[in-house]
């Protein structure tokens, strides 16, 4: 019973943390704005410019690589699989800067 308390409470305290909002609310904000450039261009509508699909990947790898193999939306642009590499050092050197000699 009481492992089931201390499951609970660490439930509540990841939820309520920046951990959801970096693994859960930003990269569905940016796969959302993924989803919404593929739909309007698939209906020849006004698209969302690439430099804000470009900006959502700096911010959130993880949504931007979502959006980018589910449903498949610019997996044909170099310059986009650059960026998600570029994104995913970066947030690797900001983690290792944030950690700093106890990571390493």
């Amino acid at each position: 019973m009481e492992l089931i308390m201390v499951m609970q409470n660490y439930l509540r305290y990841f939820l309520f943390t920046w951990h959801f909002l970096y693994f859960f609310a930003i990269p569905g904000c940016v796969w959302y704005v993924y989803l919404d450039d593929k739909e309007a261009a698939e209906e020849q509508q006004r698209r969302i410019p690439e430099k804000y699909l470009l900006t959502g990947t700096l911010i959130s790898p993880i949504g931007a690589w979502l959006a980018m193999y589910i449903s498949r939306h610019k997996v044909s642009k170099q310059k986009f699989w650059n960026g998600l590499y570029c994104s995913i050092f970066l947030h690797f050197c900001l983690y290792i800067y944030a950690k700093g000699e106890e990571w390493i």
